[in-house]
């Protein structure tokens, strides 16, 4: 590859990672992992210019070292803000954040309610303004994570422009990183900084150690302990480092004395001030040890490490992406792995049978470093998960991301010909490019986006909520499932003005049910109504859960309402008419288990099965049971009729739906049996001579469904006429 060629994908590559992290950056504020704590934490530096005691926070960034947030103040002193105490400090939560967090595309996923004060240009909201400038630094450190990661891959492998390629591209397209990148957080300074300090002892490892290169070392080192205390992992590359080159020995004290005087005065201070270096005793802390003060638990440790591996490289703390996407990554992953394998044997065999030449020894002492880099990382983790419950966050293994790239680079593409490597290569970056922006776009920015209504609504309602906003209609009228399914309820609405209470909530109930029900801010927190224009349209989803222990074979009305989530106030609901109504929208239904293949005596119309199970009669009551068997869906809501006859004249008759009209047909799945019985009043009948006629018919038209027994014969007059027989057993008569 020429090198003018090399810059062309080097732009791609630098181009589609601003892209994509100015993307992220332009998302509601403060949803990323505790960006309203890290902003926090910068303006109380900016403004009162002094370190803010921890321990009167209840939760809290204060227990940070200030490394990053020192690095932001300075930005932040330019910038007025008027508003993060009054709007922000306080500001409300989604109460209804997290609610069936494995569903991808669930709603309410944002911790915070927001309003177009957010989105540029941010009128009245200095907030808001100024969140956008800090996150465009988060994203100036990964662009100089980049940078320093490709001068790493040129030390690597300077004759190799494909895998250096490769390798920047993993990095660059990695959907977590970029997510980060777009956001306040001091784990962006610990990406920058444990890259620089790999690629410092790299080209030491080449060029040979110096003074001023050991300087920036510790200071880059002890920055990085001022950052995060995590990034004691650095320790294990620079060691090994140290141990494989004589020549860097009389640098040690020189490092060390930069190390712990950049990055341990902060320790220091801390224990004279508050008797203890990292707030242990900080009750956040407290909350967090999986044993008490911080010690460590390997059991916990191994339960929990492997979880790391679901959660750093595309995983959001509420919002989640198919897991498809996630097996790919996987499947990319072992493959690289193995791929790493083949080229270490490969390299250990050439070594076994030629002698160690100096640039063999040289890529030998590089690849150990590398390899110290990604597993000090992970072994910092596993201490990390068996200290804290949370420990297996994704985004504390980024600090060996420029060495994971490495890695899976050498693993993708050392074992490919020469041949087909460049379109390889070149498709495998742009596949990551493009997966990065799926995720971002699909994903991520798709819980926080209100979508218009389609041009048809499929089932038109109005139903209008204090005059103030109106749901003009549902996607389905009949939704449901079995104990255990998640159920999805689409609605549409348009606002007819600006409320006035921000507090309105949606509320879908299973009206009857005290536990199939959902609340919602509008638009799931994104849509509030003082913020509504006359004239806008949204649609909403709710995910709705049943119980596993919910009563089955039964169907409720399913209603849309709003409600005050803070006083409890239900505006007054009208129709198109103006009249006052209950808005119901359809029916939910908690189906049965479907049976295989079911047995049955009679089938009616060839919809639905039957067999009587019971015939008796109690004083002046008739009780008949039967077994109703679906044979294949139905719109219809049949109806069934029971008729009493004494010989061959009419006595009284009942009429319904099946289970007392709390399980009617159109709601039965195929292959569901469900029990029933029916009580007739038959006041008067003699005790002998009796009979009663079942059947079903459609209301609508009142046309009674054919009944054929099993050998296929239609019954006459649409029905099954039954009796007692002398054993009491219930028989059918011709």
């Amino acid at each position: 590859m020429s090198k003018k060629a090399e810059r062309y994908v080097l732009a791609f590559i630098i181009v589609g990672y601003l892209i994509l992290a100015g993307s992220y950056a332009q998302g509601p504020l403060f949803e990323p992992h505790d960006e309203d704590l890290h902003y926090d934490y910068i303006l109380v530096l900016a403004k009162e210019h002094v370190f803010p005691n921890p321990y009167p926070e209840e939760w809290t960034e204060y227990l940070q070292p200030p490394g990053y947030y020192l690095l932001n103040a300075p930005i932040l002193a330019l910038l007025p803000d008027h508003d993060f105490k009054d709007r922000y400090e306080e500001m409300r939560k989604n109460p209804f954040a997290g609610e069936l967090i494995d569903i991808p595309h669930q709603q309410n996923r944002n911790q915070y309610l927001h309003d177009r004060s957010e989105s540029f240009p941010y009128e009245g909201n200095d907030t808001a303004r100024n969140t956008q400038v800090l996150r465009w630094f988060s994203i100036l450190l990964g662009l100089f994570t980049l940078y320093f990661s490709y001068r790493i891959y040129q030390l690597l492998w300077p004759d190799r422009p494909y895998r250096r390629l490769l390798a920047l591209g993993i990095v660059a397209f990695w959907p977590l990183f970029v997510r980060m990148s777009g956001a306040i957080n001091n784990d962006n300074l610990v990406y920058l900084l444990a890259t620089l300090s790999l690629y410092l002892v790299l080209r030491q490892m080449k060029d040979g150690p110096s003074l001023k290169q050991n300087i920036i070392l510790g200071i880059v080192l002890g920055t990085s302990l001022m950052t995060k205390s995590y990034t004691g992992f650095l320790a294990i590359p620079v060691g090994l480092w140290v141990i494989t080159d004589r020549r860097t020995w009389r640098y040690v004290p020189l490092i060390l004395a930069l190390t712990l005087g950049i990055g341990g005065w902060w320790y220091v201070r801390n224990i004279i001030v508050y008797g203890n270096a990292t707030f242990y005793d900080h009750p956040q802390l407290q909350a967090w040890w999986v044993k008490p003060g911080g010690r460590f638990s390997l059991s916990y440790a191994l339960d929990t490490f492997p979880l790391i591996f679901h959660h750093f490289w595309a995983h959001y703390r509420l919002i989640v992406v198919h897991r498809p996407l996630y097996m790919g990554f996987y499947t990319v992953s072992i493959i690289s792995i193995v791929g790493m394998i083949f080229q270490a044997f490969r390299f250990l065999r050439l070594l076994y049978r030629e002698k160690w030449s100096v640039e063999r020894r040289y890529a030998f002492k590089q690849g150990l470093v590398v390899a110290g880099f990604v597993v000090g990382s992970f072994l910092m983790i596993f201490y990390i998960c068996g200290t804290i419950y949370s420990g297996y966050q994704g985004r504390y293994a980024l600090g060996a991301i420029a060495g994971m790239g490495a890695c899976m680079a050498l693993g993708l593409e050392g074992w490919l010909p020469e041949k087909v490597k460049r379109p390889f290569v070149l498709t495998s970056i742009t596949f990551m490019a493009a997966l990065s922006m799926v995720i971002f776009a699909g994903y991520y920015r798709f819980v926080f986006t209100v979508f218009p209504p389609p041009n048809e609504v499929e089932h038109p309602i109005v139903y209008r909520y204090d005059n103030t906003v109106e749901l003009i209609g549902v996607k389905e009228i009949s939704v449901g499932g079995q104990p255990g399914d998640i159920v999805e309820i689409v609605g549409y609405w348009r606002a007819l003005g600006t409320a006035t209470n921000p507090n309105y909530v949606v509320s879908v109930t299973a009206f009857g049910s005290t536990e199939l029900r959902k609340h919602s801010y509008p638009g799931g927190g994104n849509m509030i109504a003082t913020d509504w224009r006359a004239g806008d349209e949204w649609t909403e989803r709710y995910f709705m859960k049943i119980p596993r222990d919910a009563e089955t074979q039964k169907v409720y009305p399913l209603s849309i309402g709003l409600f005050d989530v803070v006083t409890g106030y239900i505006p007054p609901i009208t129709d198109a008419n103006g009249q006052e109504v209950f808005p119901v929208v359809g029916r939910f239904i908690v189906h049965g288990t479907p049976v295989a293949n079911p047995a049955y005596d009679y089938t009616l119309g060839n919809i639905i099965g039957l067999t009587p199970t019971s015939l008796r009669r109690n004083g002046d009551d008739i009780t008949l049971c039967v077994d109703w068997v679906s044979l294949k869906a139905t719109n219809t809501d049949f109806h069934y009729f029971v008729h009493v006859y004494q010989g061959e004249e009419y006595f009284t008759q009942v009429d319904g739906q099946p289970r007392s009209g709390d399980y009617p047909t159109g709601a039965w799945l195929p292959g569901e049996v469900i029990k029933d019985c029916m009580t007739i009043n038959a006041a008067g009948l003699p005790n002998d001579g009796w009979s009663v006629k079942i059947g079903l018919y459609d209301p609508t038209n009142l046309q009674r469904l054919p009944i054929h027994d099993e050998a296929g014969n239609v019954l006459a007059n649409d029905w099954l006429s039954l009796v007692i027989g002398e054993d009491g057993a219930v028989i059918s008569q011709p």
